[in-house]
């Protein structure tokens, strides 16, 4: 794991206004980078790659959980991370409702989640993950 502050190395310049720099995997979705030149600083928010979905276990609806498989999901789960789920009934078509998951936990960083779910959630349902305003894809449950 990365502790803060950290060196970024190695170092590309690009042009007089571009600088490169790779951290590793799971540092989170938004890291504040301080640029230090002949002492003078300057400091930034970057951005990784949205969060992506690669698969959803079927959803059991006896269970109060869902566990999301994916990548980008960051370090930690925090205020302006939430993950959305649209429910399909099968017993009522065309009688969908969209919930905010709460409780959610990163059981490996940035990428297994796995979230409280609420009672009736079904089996079939449009997942989406969004990390600060980084928005996943939208993933159908079978």
């Amino acid at each position: 794991p990365w502790s803060w502050p950290q060196d970024c190395t190695p170092i590309h310049f690009m042009k007089d206004s571009t600088i490169i720099c790779t951290i590793s995997d799971g540092s989170g979705s938004a890291v504040r980078v301080n640029v230090t030149v002949d002492g003078q600083k300057a400091s930034y928010l970057t951005k990784t790659p949205n969060p992506i979905i690669y698969n959803v276990p079927q959803l059991d609806p006896t269970s109060f959980y869902v566990t999301i498989n994916g990548s980008n999901f960051g370090t930690n789960v925090h205020w302006d991370f939430i993950v959305k789920m649209t429910l399909y009934s099968d017993l009522y078509p065309g009688i969908n409702r969209t919930v905010t998951l709460q409780f959610c936990s990163l059981s490996v960083v940035d990428t297994l989640l796995t979230c409280w779910t609420p009672v009736g959630t079904g089996t079939k349902a449009y997942i989406t993950v969004s990390n600060y305003d980084q928005i996943s894809n939208s993933y159908l449950t079978s």
